[in-house]
């Protein structure tokens, strides 16, 4: 060793001294407890083996099936998947409550390896297509009530910003049915340049005030969304601009994938537009804008407040486990691909998706993802709820900055860093600095916090406590929610059924409109030999003022039938 590399340790250790001793923890570690544990009723389905894993993934194809029953049902009933995804899953996930189970390293090599993972994740466009084709039609050939067109689109777009979990999947796995289908469902949703900005974009500047997607303390949804938007397109365009040039092609090539994609976009708009008509392009777009919107609202929950430190002006760390909000929940992690196991995935761009990790010391949502969006529409209830966690964590940092810890305990998340990958490696190495490709030595953690538990040592997750009393107050909570809304869905519907609606006669065009519809069907009946024996002798003009009135009468019209 040199003298001036040893004088260079020796600084550095007392430095880390120093801060050792400065740091001081200004929140007990029962603060911390309180937001790992997700109580509920301890239910788990990681564990379970592969195949039960596999099919609770289908489970994310119910709320399109649920669009296409509220449709056909009509009334209130065509809100049943906005209903469904913004108010039962969210409670449920409060009773179901957290699967903290991670795969051991036989279970994880069993599950990497399997196709079937994948398999469920390539019903996801066809799917997709599907429902959008079913709405386009459905409103395009039934005459519905403008709560109802409300209803129908609400709903279908909120299927498919559910839907952003498999999306998210499909555009990084390196296959091409997989990517493709990712790709294709985002033309679908009118937002075909997001995936160049979420691989390459967001997965490197997460965390800091250079990613568009990420939200700091104080920002209101409402604004936060519409900027991340265009900033979002903004960025794709530079990045993708950035790809062609170093391969020798211009921003406005025809192998730009945004302009490719929203060119997909526009087919799509006129295959519906020669298909149904007029009428089915403002509910494509509708539908693709509300699922936009509800993808950047999943971008501004998931990282809320987090930031990494800056270590030289515009240059930040590697991104880390403290860098995105985790979330456990078992039934929204099935349905969003366990997306919500976010740490992880910005750690380990790489790792599918059925081998994410989850860990307490992680930065930790109270609840899913779709309770959080919802409680985001409401901003300061929004704040209430995060601030203080947002603090939390931020102490978390500070902790292991000086010390090395987390919560008095050894770093507890496994080694290993990428945090960009995309199935375009030469693509991945314009954008990730080298730093941030770590080689995993094991898939375990640093800390075991179950045996820490079971010791009973403090600032370790308590997912067991209260279950019981958590269960019956739970259970009571949605036996009494799920009255509440099965009462409202009644009142809605009603209250839907007695909103004015046109009637056939005006819709007929009135008198004017009934009266030539009239003439032309007495003509053909005078004129058929089947029938023309029984107006012979007749006063025509007056029996065909009588099958007028009764046309108007009988469509709604305010007219006597003095026939």
């Amino acid at each position: 060793m040199t003298p001036a590399l040893e004088e260079k340790l020796h600084a550095k250790g007392k430095a880390d001294a120093v801060a050792q001793d400065n740091f001081v923890r200004k929140h007990d570690l029962q603060e911390f407890e309180s937001i790992q544990s997700h109580g509920g009723l301890g239910l788990s389905l990681t564990d379970k083996g592969l195949l039960l894993n596999v099919l609770g993934h289908f489970s994310a194809y119910l709320p399109s099936a649920l669009c296409v029953l509220g449709a056909v049902w009509g009334g209130a009933w065509t809100w049943l998947t906005f209903v469904v995804g913004w108010v039962v899953v969210p409670i449920a996930d409060l009773i179901l409550g957290a699967d903290s189970y991670n795969l051991t390293e036989e279970e994880e090599k069993k599950f990497a390896e399997s196709v079937w993972f994948r398999v469920v994740t390539w019903f996801h466009f066809p799917i997709q297509v599907a429902t959008v084709t079913f709405g386009a039609y459905w409103v395009a050939t039934h005459d519905l009530t403008w709560a109802e067109w409300l209803g129908v689109t609400f709903s279908i777009g909120t299927a498919e910003g559910f839907g952003i979990g498999c999306v998210h999947e499909l555009i990084h796995r390196p296959g091409t049915v997989d990517f493709v289908s990712g790709v294709l469902s985002l033309c679908w949703s009118n937002y075909g340049h997001f995936w160049i900005e979420h691989l390459w974009g967001h997965h490197r500047n997460v965390a800091s005030p250079l990613d568009p997607a990420s939200s700091d303390v104080g920002d209101n949804v409402w604004t936060f969304v519409p900027r991340c938007m265009w900033l979002s397109f903004v960025e794709a365009w530079g990045i993708e601009a950035k790809i062609l040039k170093s391969r020798g092609k211009g921003a406005l090539s025809v192998d730009n994938r945004i302009l490719q994609a929203y060119a997909v976009t526009a087919l799509v708009a006129g295959a519906y537009h020669q298909a149904f008509g007029l009428a089915a392009l403002p509910f494509f777009f509708a539908q693709g804008f509300i699922a936009a919107w509800i993808v950047d609202n999943t971008n501004y929950i998931e990282h809320y407040g987090l930031r990494r430190k800056e270590v030289s002006p515009g240059v930040y760390e590697r991104v880390g486990w403290l860098h995105a909000w985790d979330t456990p929940e078992l039934l929204s992690n099935s349905l969003l691909f366990k997306i919500q196991r976010h740490p992880d995935h910005h750690t380990n761009a790489g790792r599918p998706y059925q081998v994410l990790r989850t860990y307490p010391q992680a930065p930790t949502l109270p609840t899913g993802y779709a309770g959080m969006i919802a409680l985001s529409w409401f901003p300061p209830l929004f704040w209430y709820v995060m601030d203080w966690r947002v603090a939390l964590v931020k102490e978390q940092e500070r902790e292991f900055r000086a010390t090395g810890t987390l919560l008095g305990n050894a770093y507890p998340f496994p080694d290993g860093a990428q945090a960009v990958y995309s199935f375009d490696t030469e693509a991945d190495k314009l954008f990730i600095p080298a730093d941030y490709v770590v080689r995993a030595s094991s898939n375990q953690p640093a800390f075991d916090q179950y045996a820490a538990q079971k010791e009973g040592r403090r600032g370790v997750s308590q997912y067991g406590r209260n279950r019981s009393a958590r269960a019956a107050a739970l259970l009571a909570l949605v036996l009494a929610v799920s009255a509440g809304a099965v009462g409202g869905l009644r009142v809605v519907d009603h209250a839907v059924q007695a909103l004015p609606r046109p009637t056939l006669f005006d819709r007929l065009g009135g008198l004017e409109g009934i009266r030539p519809l009239v003439s032309s069907i007495y003509a053909k009946h005078t004129a058929d030999p089947l029938t023309a024996a029984w107006f012979e002798g007749k006063n025509h003009p007056v029996v065909e003022e009588h099958v007028v009135e009764f046309f108007a009468a009988g469509t709604g019209g305010d007219v006597t039938y003095t026939g």
